[in-house]
């Protein structure tokens, strides 16, 4: 195996076609049929079917394809670092962060530039989910999350850095049939919303239901926090999300009433854990906290 035959690969699962993928590579369609029979023995299974339309993954394909593009994500990092590491940058750092907190790591971000524009940072976007198992495997600097995100057993330093709320999406049609004074309005709509694997937010949004007197008829649940707001967009039902998704993921249909009471908060927190902290990391962590006035704790 190589990287050429999982570029290969990749192209042809995207395409769909061995002609496109070789006019990509400017190499020959049997050379790319070569490399990808190869690929087919070293793993020891078929790994595309050709048909009359072009060429589909098998099964096999389809489980080896996630870890390919992994793969060449990684070497792309490790390209990129390299490079930039020969032409003058001298430091790194990696940084995870929900679409919510995208207002603050920009913020964070300018000041750095600034004052250290020879420091490379890598930014990963992330879902609830996603940034829960970011931190569970410590596999970023930093991370710019919700409360009660980071596993307690693990050592994380936590800071809160901006206040917010959560807030109830509505569709615009909706909105004159709902009244925040009155949960009742709100329990007669079904329900978008975050898997429970999404354990901080999703159990924000359930204390809110519980504490106003009713449990949310939860009809579709999206793994992605934009696709609860397509969702609503689209009339499908009202959802309970960070108010900070609604400047992110601005639709035309869709409105954002912020919800009171101490149990809505939703505030973003700098996390990090400082047995991993560079010099590098430690000019980030100094920048993030006098940006926004606070101290490291005791």
């Amino acid at each position: 195996m190589n990287m050429l035959q999982f570029e290969l690969f990749a192209s042809v699962a995207r395409t769909q076609n061995i002609s496109r993928t070789a006019a990509q590579y400017n190499v020959t369609q049997p050379a790319v049929s070569h490399q990808l029979k190869t690929l087919e023995q070293a793993m020891g299974l078929e790994l595309i079917h050709r048909t009359r339309r072009g060429v589909v993954l098998t099964d096999a394909g389809r489980e080896l394809l996630p870890y390919v593009q992994e793969i060449l994500a990684i070497k792309d990092r490790a390209e990129t670092r390299m490079r930039n590491m020969a032409e003058g940058t001298v430091g790194h750092i990696r940084i995870a962060a929900l679409s919510s907190a995208s207002a603050q790591v920009s913020d964070c971000l300018l000041p750095l530039y600034a004052q250290h524009p020879d420091i490379q940072v890598d930014i990963s976007l992330m879902e609830g989910t996603e940034l829960i198992e970011a931190l569970r495997q410590d596999s970023h600097d930093f991370y710019f999350g919700v409360d009660n995100m980071a596993p307690d057993n693990m050592g994380y330093v936590s800071v809160i850095i901006a206040r917010g709320r959560l807030a109830l999406f509505v569709n615009r049609a909706a909105a004159e049939s709902i009244d925040l004074s009155d949960w009742g309005t709100v329990a007669r709509h079904p329900f978008v919303s975050v898997p429970k694997s999404d354990v901080s937010l999703d159990k924000k949004i359930m204390t809110v239901c519980r504490n106003r007197g009713f449990t949310p008829r939860i009809i579709s649940i999206y793994n992605r926090a934009e696709s609860v707001v397509l969702s609503v967009n689209a009339g499908l039902g009202v959802a309970i999300l960070p108010g900070a998704l609604r400047e992110l993921y601005q639709r035309p249909n869709v409105l954002a009433f912020p919800i009171d009471g101490e149990d809505a908060r939703a505030d973003t927190v700098f996390v990090w854990n400082p047995d991993r902290l560079t010099g590098t990391g430690e000019i980030f962590r100094d920048i993030v906290l006098q940006l926004y006035g606070q101290t490291l704790p005791e």
